[in-house]
C-alpha cells in the first residue's frame, strides 16, 4: 500500500466534517464502534496566533486558545444549562485535573462564569483543542465540526 492509499484520523475527521447532518449520525457511532477515536492532538496550532474558530456551521472570533475554550464553554453552557456539572467528568491523563469544583486543585483555575466549575487555563494549544472536542462530544454535540482558524 501506498504513502497515497493510507487512511489517517485526521483523513477520516476531514471527510466527516464533509457530510451533512444525518449522514454524520451514521458514521460517528460507527466510528465508535471500530474504536476509531477523531479526537487527535493538531501539530499544526503550536506557534500559531488564534483567529477565531468554527463550530456547527458558525465562525466564532477568539483572541487566544484559552478564549476559544472559554467560549466553547460559554456555548456549551447555554445549549445545555441544566447539565454544567457533567463537564466534572472530563478528566486529564495526568494527575492534574481540567475541572474542580476546587480552585486549590488546579495549578491556574479560571471560574466558568455562572458556575462554580472552575478549569484548568495552564494548557497548550493541542491540549486546549483536545479538551474543547471532548466536551463537545460529552454533550452530544458535533465535536468534528470544531476547527480552530489562525494566522498564516
Amino acid at each position: 500500500m501506498s504513502n497515497q492509499e493510507e487512511i489517517t484520523v485526521n483523513g477520516i475527521k476531514n471527510i466527516i466534517r464533509k457530510l451533512n447532518p444525518s449522514e454524520k449520525k451514521i458514521a460517528l457511532p460507527l466510528m465508535e464502534k471500530l474504536n476509531i477515536n477523531l479526537i487527535t492532538p493538531n501539530d499544526d496550532l503550536t506557534g500559531k496566533k488564534v483567529r477565531g474558530f468554527h463550530l456547527e456551521e458558525k465562525k466564532y472570533e477568539a483572541e487566544s486558545y484559552i478564549d476559544v475554550l472559554r467560549k466553547v464553554l460559554k456555548i456549551v453552557y447555554l445549549k445545555h444549562p441544566q447539565e454544567r456539572d457533567k463537564i466534572l467528568s472530563i478528566s486529564s491523563c495526568r494527575k492534574n485535573k481540567y475541572f474542580s469544583l476546587n480552585p486549590n486543585e488546579l495549578r491556574m483555575p479560571e471560574l466558568i462564569r455562572g458556575t462554580s466549575i472552575y478549569f484548568e487555563t495552564n494548557e497548550n494549544a493541542k491540549s486546549i483543542c483536545i479538551r474543547c472536542e471532548k466536551i463537545l462530544k460529552l454533550y452530544g454535540m458535533d465535536y468534528t465540526s470544531f476547527e480552530i482558524e489562525y494566522y498564516n
